[in-house]
């Protein structure tokens, strides 16, 4: 730890001037909207009365019955309140009781309207209402396929059934403007804990928590282990989890949020995912698994916090998608799952992804922090951390960034820390995988990374159509390495592929590398980049050789000075 700290005392800055200067992809990312209720705390009971309007109703439900000494209840269970053929736009359903058994179905319920949703929700503080399956049933717990509806302020479980018990469901028919909020989704062995599918659009999760969905499949190898407990002791060797529903099996997906084909302009905001054996959050699927339906589109979530451990994937797995912003969000913990579906990346997009955005998150103790492949398209990334990549595993790459295939990337002002293989990959792993356009810049490579770059140089001499081409890279800030060779070239041009480190001049030079061999440089004494790199606090300090030194115009809402800064984290005095 020591040894880190001081060797990011010195630092190198390369400005190294390109073949064309960097422009800014402003094209990807998601839209935001606004729903009515969604900047509500749906949690604090007080909530509810906002929304009791003058010429509505108050329909209560009490599972238990009435409460001593209360007046009864309009309803006994949720269906039955949702389903009341008096229920009008603007009007609440409050849920009194601790608990409610029995599936909810919206076939049978109405739409609200723009300015009159209708609002279901828990209605006192403290532990929200536990709403669970009928002891027989393998539906959806929260089957909503109308319209105009606020849902918060409940602890939905699936209770480990199998089949589509999906604790929450969103979509099957034409519905939009739904806003979850203040919710717990937990206990699928489905595919998904919540599930917004086709039909769906406008729709937005919010202060929302989804967990312990396991999913295991049934095969001859975990049928002797009868127990959780000879099923865990087996776990390492046999690839076996023990599900929800009480049986011994191998890992399959179960994811804590999945976007499926024909859904648009979903949003999640500050939501959390944790010991799920699939993704904290799945968009789409593959080309081959969407056939003739329409790719999720316009995609938004921000503030997304996800734990790996053992069981899960990716936090983040983003197929055939377009349009996404992965915004804000802290991911860690992400290994190779048991039956080696991931290798342990913390965000993987895939699947011919279009404009995707991948800004302003914290990624630590994962294999790999960031992989874009599939053909991806239009893919930034932009003032992420990406830090502490050693879990200690032999089979982890411990990378930061790895560009496998596809074209247009911008990769700028990210702070890269303490990754035992390279900072950052492009082409370098995939030979027969193309990389094109690829703009680098204004990006923090501490002196703690094993690797700072590793690239594969596309050779069109060669006629061979794969490694990198249009590569640029220019004010990039590297902390002086205690490897005296802490960049490696694949050099495309031999049969062979020879693989090699080299120090920065050599790197300079390797074949098709898209920047000035002899670039501008200067060398920054005794300069500190970060505030604290050794708590892994990358903050600038005031002396940073990173403020005031990036390349472009600052973007809009610059706190420091008239120039951008490098890294994650823009200095603001």
């Amino acid at each position: 730890m020591f040894k880190a700290i001081l060797s990011s005392l010195c630092v190198l800055l390369i400005a190294t001037a390109s073949h064309a200067a960097p422009t800014l992809n402003t094209s990807a990312g998601s839209p935001t909207f606004s729903l009515p209720g969604d900047q509500e705390d749906w949690s604090n009971p007080l909530t509810k009365y906002k929304y009791r309007r003058v010429g509505n109703r108050v329909w209560t439900v009490n599972c238990q019955g009435a409460a001593p000494g209360g007046p009864p209840p309009d309803f006994q269970n949720i269906q039955a309140a949702i389903s009341n053929t008096n229920l009008r736009a603007g009007d609440s359903i409050w849920v009194l009781g601790s608990r409610c058994d029995g599936n909810v179905d919206w076939s049978s319920s109405i739409s609200g309207t723009a300015t009159k949703p209708i609002v279901l929700t828990g209605a006192f503080e403290g532990e929200a209402p536990v709403v669970a399956p009928a002891s027989t049933s393998l539906a959806s717990v929260l089957k909503v396929n109308k319209s105009y509806w606020i849902i918060s302020n409940l602890n939905v479980t699936a209770n480990g059934a199998r089949g589509e018990a999906h604790p929450v469901y969103i979509g099957g028919s034409p519905v939009q403007r739904v806003l979850i909020s203040d919710v717990k989704v937990q206990r699928s062995a489905a595919g998904a804990g919540l599930l917004v599918g086709s039909g769906a659009s406008y729709i937005k999760v919010r202060r929302s928590r989804s967990f312990n969905h396991v999913k295991t499949i049934l095969t001859s190898v975990s049928q002797p282990y009868m127990t959780k407990e000879t099923c865990e002791s087996a776990n390492v060797s046999k690839h076996l989890l023990w599900g929800h529903d009480g049986k011994c099996g191998e890992r399959d997906d179960a994811h804590a949020f999945f976007v499926d084909n024909g859904a648009s302009n979903i949003s999640f905001n500050d939501i959390a995912a944790s010991n799920v054996s699939g993704d904290g959050l799945q968009c789409g699927t593959t080309p081959e698994e969407r056939g003739s339906a329409t790719a999720p589109f316009n995609v938004y979530v921000d503030g997304f916090h996800a734990n790996g451990r053992e069981k899960g994937e990716n936090a983040l797995d983003i197929k055939q998608c377009s349009n996404v912003s992965l915004l804000n969000g802290e991911f860690t913990e992400f290994r190779p799952t048991k039956n080696a579906n991931s290798i342990g990346e913390a965000i993987v997009v895939h699947n011919i992804a279009t404009r995707v955005k991948i800004h302003g998150n914290h990624i630590s103790r994962s294999c790999v922090g960031i992989e874009i492949s599939g053909d991806s398209k239009e893919v930034v990334i932009s003032n992420n951390e990406i830090f502490n990549l050693n879990p200690m595993l032999t089979d982890c790459k411990s990378d930061g960034i790895v560009l496998v295939s596809g074209d247009n990337f911008d990769v700028h002002n990210n702070t890269f820390a303490d990754a035992k293989g390279s900072a950052m990959a492009v082409g370098a792993y995939h030979l027969a995988n193309y990389v094109s356009d690829v703009d680098v810049w204004n990006n923090i490579f501490s002196a703690s990374n094993r690797l700072y770059m590793s690239v594969a140089w596309d050779d069109y001499t060669q006629g061979w159509g794969y490694g990198v081409s249009n590569f640029e890279s220019t004010y990039n800030l590297f902390g002086t390495s205690s490897f005296p060779k802490p960049f490696r070239c694949v050099d495309s041009k031999s049969v062979n592929f020879n693989f090699y480190e080299t120090d920065l001049a050599g790197w300079q030079q390797c074949a098709g590398a898209g920047s000035d061999p002899t670039p501008p440089s200067k060398v920054q004494g005794s300069s500190q980049i970060f505030m604290g790199a050794g708590i892994y606090n990358y903050q600038l300090l005031p002396t940073s050789p990173a403020v005031n030194a990036g390349f472009g115009s600052p973007p809009a809402g610059h706190c420091g000075g008239a120039t951008w800064d490098m890294g994650a984290n823009e200095y603001c005095p």
